[in-house]
Order: C-alpha cells, then structure tokens, then sequence
C-alpha cells in the first residue's frame, strides 16, 4: 500500500533523508498530482534565506521536482492548511535561518519533563486541563508571560495525551495553535500544531517529530523561560496527583522553583500557593494533596 505524501515525508525528502525506493515513491506521486508538485515547490522555494541572511551551513542538493503544466489554482483554497502545515515543517526541520530564529538555544521541551515521570504517558483521569479559567474579561488581553505559560502547560498535557492515545490530543493541539496564531512570527509554529490535530489519532510514535518540533518552535516565539515553567508545573500536577516523589527529586524542580519565585515577585496572586508548595514538598513525606492544589493554584495564577 502506498503512503500518503504527507509533511513528514515532504520534509523527509527536501532533506535527502529518504531511501532510494521511498524517494522514487514520492516523485512518483508528486508527478502524478497537481496538487502535490505545487506544495512541494512552494516549501522548496520557502527555503531560500531572505537576501542578505547568510547561510550557516552548507545547503543539501535539492531534489528536482516534476514539472507540470499551469492549471486554476482554486484547489488551494482546499489545501491551504496542508499546504502551511507541510512548508512549516520543512521550514523548522531544514532552514538554518528559521531554526536561528525560532528555536530558543536549550529551549527545554515537554519529552524531557514528561520522561522523568514514572509513568509517562496518559492523564489522570477526570483531570482539570484548564485551571486558570475559561475565559478572561470583556477586552483583555493575555500578557506575554501568562501567554508563554500557559503555552508550556499545554505543550505538556499535549505530550502526555499523545503518549495514551486520549481523545483530548485534538482540542489540545488546537488551543496551542490558537495561543500561538496570535503571537508575532507564530505562523509557522502555530501550523505545526494545526497538523498534530489533523493526525491526532495516530500512534504517539509518529507524532514524536511534529511535537518535538512544534515545542521547540513554540519556545522560540512565545518565551523559553516561560514555556519551560508553564511544562514543568503541568507535569508536576501531574506527579504530585500520582504521588510520584521521583519526579520532584530532580534537578528540574529546583530550577522551576526558582524561576517561579522570580514570577511570583510581580505576581502578587502566586506568592501564597507558591509558599504552601514549597512547604508541602519539604522534608522526607510530601503532603501530596496540598502540593496538588498549590501547584493547580499557582499555574492558574502565572497563566492569567
């Protein structure tokens, strides 16, 4: 059975990374579809460094793309959300230029802090996904840091969900793109997210990609420092919900704490739940029920 020619393997064979066989498929159906030769010359030509960027790395062959003749262009209505989705993964897996830019160096990502979990896949059961709120005030708007927080909190229940195969991977990706549509140069990252709910029922394992790249992307323009609290407090919910002492004896939790003690400054709503976190998870038996109310508390406090 053929495969589709989906943004994985448009980006896989913009890099060069295909197998002989697998590459000679695509061409084939690329020279078979109107549709899918003009979405894969767009992201080619999407690859050119902006005049006067230069180039930080020696740019692979690319692959000679079957020309076909002009034809009404009215299917692009049709697949202008493939085709933003497809140009947006080759963009972030292949372009130094726009890896310089929305990549944050050492951005943490959601895998990291879901992975030292000891059981990292899946939700809790009848689990709060929004605690800071449905909805905010006639008129205003969502400041940058509780943007970025809320950005990482969703990053990381999106990672868990994927992982357990939930239902809620679709309405998650979606809430992601939606924070990120809003963000300048957030286009490209915010089209990632729009392809993780397109493929939402797919194994977590062919998911991995787009999220590993969508949260990298996702730290460049919304706030490193902030993504990474917002993921950390998410998954800490989580720990501290499943009585998961491993996770808080890492040496992420001492970072986050800190980092949330730098917010909780400007933050005078933070500073109580922040305080009674700290004293549940002191000394050798957590009071776990507290630190889980005081971390749903605090995320909700720095995400509004």
């Amino acid at each position: 059975m053929t495969r589709p020619v989906d943004a994985e393997r448009l980006a896989a064979l913009l890099d060069g990374s295909l197998s002989g066989a697998e590459r000679e498929e695509v061409l084939a159906q690329l020279a078979a579809s109107d549709e899918l030769a003009e979405v894969c010359a767009d992201a080619v030509a999407a690859l050119a460094p902006p005049a006067g960027v230069p180039a930080h790395e020696p740019r692979r062959e690319t692959p000679v793309i079957p020309l076909r003749p002009p034809r009404p262009r009215a299917w692009l209505r049709r697949s202008a959300g493939w085709l933003a989705a497809a140009a947006a993964v080759a963009l972030l897996v292949l372009s130094p230029w726009v890896r310089g830019r929305f990549v944050a160096p050492g951005a943490s990502t959601p895998a990291r802090y879901v992975a030292l979990l000891e059981r990292p896949e899946g939700l809790p059961e009848g689990y709060e996904l929004r605690p800071w709120g449905a909805t905010r005030a006639a008129g205003e708007p969502l400041g940058a840091d509780a943007r970025a927080v809320r950005v990482g909190a969703r990053l990381a229940q999106l990672e868990l969900a994927a992982r357990g195969r939930d239902t809620a991977v679709s309405a998650l990706a979606r809430d992601v793109a939606a924070l990120l549509g809003d963000v300048p140069g957030g286009g490209a990252a915010a089209a990632v997210y729009r392809e993780v709910e397109r493929r939402a029922g797919e194994p977590a394992e062919r998911l991995a990609p787009l999220l590993a790249q969508g949260s990298a992307a996702a730290s460049g323009v919304a706030g490193a420092q902030g993504v990474a609290l917002g993921t950390w407090l998410e998954v800490a919910r989580v720990a501290a919900r499943r009585r998961d002492a491993g996770f808080f004896g890492e040496g992420a939790t001492a970072s986050a704490l800190a980092l949330a003690e730098r917010r909780a400054a400007q933050r005078m709503s933070a500073r109580a739940p922040l305080a009674r976190l700290r004293a549940a998870l002191a000394g050798a038996a957590p009071r776990w029920d507290e630190a889980s109310a005081a971390l749903t508390e605090l995320l909700a406090a720095l995400a509004r």
